[in-house]
């Protein structure tokens, strides 16, 4: 390699820690591939639409509060729950609703995330990407402005 072509790959610092401490990552996630059938990835169930009887509970709530007033419409809300991240696996159940909780339009938030915390930390996949793509491109631009790429 040329040294103006080595110099910039020192001063991007590639390295775990360094400024370029996402290309080091995206490196280590290209090893572990190589190494491995697939990536390990986590799951979170990160909200869902409020069941039936939690909006039950939350309008008597409202009303024992807030005496003559209208209650708000608490069809559309969310809520967290607990559960916390667990590793992905097929058939993973991710909550239990009772069949009398059941609507037919309810909505689920889920968080999927690398499971390579050596690597990664359980940041989102999605986040982790984007992020990883941004620091190709600017490279690329940076090589690009330097004449190092044909």
């Amino acid at each position: 390699m040329r040294q103006d072509a080595v110099d910039a790959i020192d001063a991007i610092e590639p390295y775990r820690g360094g400024a370029g401490h996402t290309l080091w990552q995206l490196h280590a996630l290209n090893i572990i591939d190589k190494h491995r059938l697939i990536l390990t990835g986590y799951v979170e169930l990160l909200g869902h639409s409020i069941l039936p009887s939690q909006r039950k509970q939350m309008t008597a709530g409202y009303r024992g509060s807030y005496p003559g007033r209208t209650p708000p419409d608490f069809s559309n809300m969310s809520i967290m729950p607990r559960g916390g991240t667990r590793r992905l696996r097929e058939g993973e159940i991710l909550l239990t609703v009772p069949a009398a909780e059941l609507e037919k339009q309810m909505n689920f938030v889920v968080g999927i995330s690398f499971g390579e915390p050596q690597v990664l930390g359980g940041d989102s996949m999605v986040h982790t990407l984007e992020r990883m793509a941004q620091s190709v491109e600017l490279v690329l631009r940076k090589f690009a402005d330097l004449g190092l790429l044909p």
